[in-house]
């Protein structure tokens, strides 16, 4: 499989991750709130640390097939979560602020976040030495040939 063809299918998987994380993350809020009459503010708070477990485990084990238990992981995902939520939440207002539009923004800046999450998963958290290995070695191969 070309590299191309592995990192679409590993977007792919991603992208499904995401969809049944963003269930979770709303099934648990619903629930919390609806049904356990907790506030709607813990509720989110509760959800979406929920569906960033899901996201942690199934990503590393499912969208990026990996099996080796390394420790700085979850502390690379959280810090990868926290400036996602950055990104998110300073595109939508520059987006809203030009275009005036909620649902523009909304969209864009979950692209954004999405990719920036991809990239910073496949880069960053669940990269391994093989992974950087090859890496290395084609930005070398690549200096060779120009």
């Amino acid at each position: 499989m070309s590299r191309k063809d592995h990192t679409t299918s590993q977007f792919v998987r991603f992208l499904i991750v995401s969809a049944v994380a963003i269930s979770i993350d709303a099934i648990v809020y619903t629930m919390a709130v609806n049904d356990l009459g907790i506030s709607e503010a813990h509720s989110k708070r509760y959800s979406f640390a929920l569906a960033s477990i899901w996201g942690f485990i199934a990503n590393k084990y499912f969208t990026f097939r990996q099996t080796e238990v390394k420790i700085g992981e979850p502390i690379k995902f959280a810090l990868l979560y926290f400036t996602s939520w950055l990104v998110n939440g300073y595109t939508h207002d520059l987006i809203h602020h030009f275009w005036n539009s909620k649902l523009v923004a909304f969209l864009n800046a979950s692209a954004v976040a999405a990719i920036w999450n991809f990239s910073g998963q496949k880069f960053f958290v669940f990269t391994n030495q093989r992974t950087r290995a090859r890496t290395e070695a084609a930005e070398v191969a690549s200096n060779y040939r120009t």
